[in-house]
């Protein structure tokens, strides 16, 4: 018993009753007893049992003492930014959670521009989630539907994973690469185009641009436009003159995603660690956005 409970609980003068012999019916007590829940809270259970096992509860609050620091609960706050594209200002949507422990969130939507003919309205929302560890997660958009289009892409669906990791080469949680759009992208059909999209990563990452997958969820169906070629690594458009037969509108659906330029170690906060080379994407956003295509007489460069 010495042994078990060291000099923090030394003999004392226990009368007749020797004081190993107590300590063995506190535990025999405890042992026949129900215990502490499987979900219950020990620092809870040892303050109101300390008087029915007093030595057990000092022997258990002296392990949490030097275990203290390994029992802090965690809680983090990310905040997400994006824009959305209706053909009303008054619309509007939220996101949902997809895959892992997304937490719990609030929404700000403000508008940003109104077309002027009032072919669309584009939107900011500001997105405040809390959650209790820094594993990833994947946030969805799963409703709506999309103009009438040539490549028949019926309804929305958008996916983004935020990784809150800690990265060796930063020593801080990743920030995911940023870019904008107009919600309507005019083009001639009888003219040349490429259209290179806008990125920057905040972490010096690569940014590279591909079509959804409809595999991963990102889009339902995720077939991309016949009259666009997609370079990945410059993240850019091309559009080649094409029929009048081809005239309309598409619906592009792209991801973007930052790959690491060395390889690096992501850090959750329970101590397990994953390795990411530079060809495994850390996090992504979608980007999605109308094609138009008319012809035009001229047929310039702007």
């Amino acid at each position: 018993m010495a042994q078990l409970f060291g000099k923090t609980f030394a003999p004392k003068d226990m009368g007749s009753k020797a004081f190993a012999d107590t300590i063995k019916e506190e535990v025999a007590s405890y042992v026949a007893a129900s215990g502490i829940p499987v979900n219950g809270d020990p620092l809870t259970w040892m303050k109101s049992n300390d008087c029915k096992y007093p030595h057990l509860a000092m022997l258990g609050l002296e392990k949490f003492k030097m275990l203290g620091k390994h029992f802090v609960a965690v809680t983090l706050q990310v905040t997400i930014r994006y824009k959305l594209n209706f053909h009303d200002c008054t619309h509007g949507d939220i996101w949902s959670c997809l895959s892992g422990d997304c937490g719990t969130g609030t929404y700000t939507l403000y508008v940003v521009k109104q077309e002027s003919s009032g072919d669309w309205c584009q939107r900011e929302g500001i997105m405040t989630r809390r959650v209790s560890s820094n594993a990833p997660f994947e946030l969805w958009l799963n409703s709506g539907d999309w103009i009438s289009n040539i490549n028949n892409i019926i309804s929305w669906r958008a996916v983004t994973r935020v990784e809150l990791r800690n990265r060796s080469d930063i020593s801080k949680a990743n920030t995911s690469p940023q870019t904008t759009i107009l919600p309507a992208v005019r083009v001639p059909s009888n003219c040349q185009r490429d259209f290179s999209l806008l990125m920057f990563d905040p972490d010096g990452d690569e940014v590279k641009c591909r079509y959804g997958n409809s595999a991963l969820l990102e889009c339902n169906p995720c077939t991309p436009p016949s009259v666009l070629s997609l370079s990945s690594s410059s993240c850019t458009l091309s559009f080649s003159p094409t029929s009048s037969s081809n005239e309309g509108s598409y619906v592009v659906q792209l991801v973007m995603e930052d790959f690491p330029r060395q390889t690096i170690t992501l850090t959750q906060t329970s101590g397990t660690q994953t390795t990411i080379t530079t060809n495994n994407a850390i996090s992504k956003i979608p980007i999605q956005f109308a094609l138009k295509e008319m012809f035009d007489h001229q047929c310039h460069r702007d």
